[in-house]
């Protein structure tokens, strides 16, 4: 039998913990709206007027013509249009067309842990998934992405104070047209529901001492996935992926997939408009486990492979990796993996709403 431990319980950045914002990637890629060149333009009153033409032009189109509801590509206005008119479109299409503009930026929040205040909850591998994860999205990502933009947390530092504090600094700087990727791994567990509150899944963070039998300290230090879609719902990006790679976490979709409640209704106000995707490690009743032979998590294992070109595969394959992709590679990948390792069964759970949009690219 392979040597595998269990997640129970939860990652921002530096070799020794701590917060930190890390340097912007640029890379060359292709524009999502075509731009000429000013030569042979009008004088500058009537190129005003000619662009305000333009821009309504477009919107009266998607608002009319498109069957999607969304801006549709006009080569022939693009080819028309200055410089600072296909600024203005990238900026509008990148919001609900299932791609990502030309301008958009990445922003990702990872926090991972292997130490805890209690030592018996100790990880091998929750922190170096969540290093590798980031790595693999840098180097993957520089292709479809104008630049990217990280913040960690690892280990002590894992405390749902300096979270909340790096949610408020992401949605200070994020801008609708922009993705925003959350990542954790470490423990996870589901509270014990009741009467009068229902079961709620839990990450347990680094200063968790006790994954049962004490309520109240996950309520009071844990980051519960109610929490959790409250922080996101206020980040401005309207694509989205949150990861969360810990036991139990399926347990987290139902903050997010609430059906025709009063509390259902508000969430789907809340998350109205948004292109999000939730990726579970296991079941809300299931480990995710980690394998010493893969030196990762199962599912982050199997999740970078994916973003690195594996879930592009088929009739589909483009060169680019998809959320969509990616939830139709774990679901196979990972159980396929967990058999090979001869562990315990784990299937990943996933929640989407809205459009699809790429990640990565080979």
């Amino acid at each position: 039998m392979p040597e595998t431990a269990a997640r129970r319980s939860g990652k921002l950045n530096g070799r020794k913990g701590g917060l930190k914002t890390v340097k912007r990637f640029k890379a060359a890629h292709s524009s999502f709206v075509h731009r000429s060149s000013n030569e042979g333009m009008p004088a500058a009153p009537f190129r005003s007027v000619r662009r305000a033409f333009l821009l309504l032009a477009l919107l009266i189109h998607s608002l009319f013509l498109s069957p999607s509801g969304v801006l549709a590509q006009h080569p022939a206005i693009n080819a028309a249009a200055p410089e600072t008119v296909g600024k203005e479109i990238n900026a509008i299409a990148g919001l609900s067309d299932g791609k990502v503009s030309s301008g958009s930026r990445l922003f990702i929040l990872a926090v991972g842990i292997n130490e805890y205040k209690n030592p018996k909850m100790r990880l091998r591998f929750g922190r170096s998934d969540a290093e590798a994860f980031v790595q693999t999205v840098e180097q993957h990502g520089k292709k479809i992405f104008h630049q990217i933009e990280k913040l960690t947390i690892y280990d002590s530092h894992a405390v749902r104070s300096t979270i909340e504090d790096a949610f408020g600094r992401i949605s200070s700087e994020v801008r609708p047209e922009d993705v925003f990727v959350f990542y954790y791994a470490g423990h996870g567990v589901m509270s014990r529901g009741d009467a009068a509150k229902k079961a709620e899944f839990y990450m347990a963070l680094s200063d968790v001492t006790r994954l049962s039998g004490d309520h109240g300290m996950l309520e009071e230090k844990g980051l519960s996935a109610r929490l959790l879609r409250e922080l996101s719902s206020k980040v401005k990006a309207r694509k989205q992926l949150l990861v969360l790679d810990a036991c139990h976490s399926g347990g987290a979709l139902d903050n997010f997939s609430l059906g025709a409640s009063t509390e259902g209704k508000a969430v789907h106000q809340m998350t109205k408009g948004l292109d999000i995707t939730v990726l579970a490690a296991a079941g809300a009743s299931q480990s995710a486990t980690e394998f010493r032979q893969l030196g990762h998590g199962v599912f982050t294992f199997a999740l970078m492979k994916g973003l690195a070109g594996e879930a592009d595969s088929g009739l589909s394959s483009d060169g680019t990796i998809t959320v969509k992709e990616l939830v139709a590679y774990l679901n196979t990948k990972v159980p396929e993996i967990t058999r090979q390792y001869k562990g315990a069964a784990q299937n990943p759970n996933s929640f989407a709403r809205g459009e699809d949009f790429p990640l990565s690219a080979r």
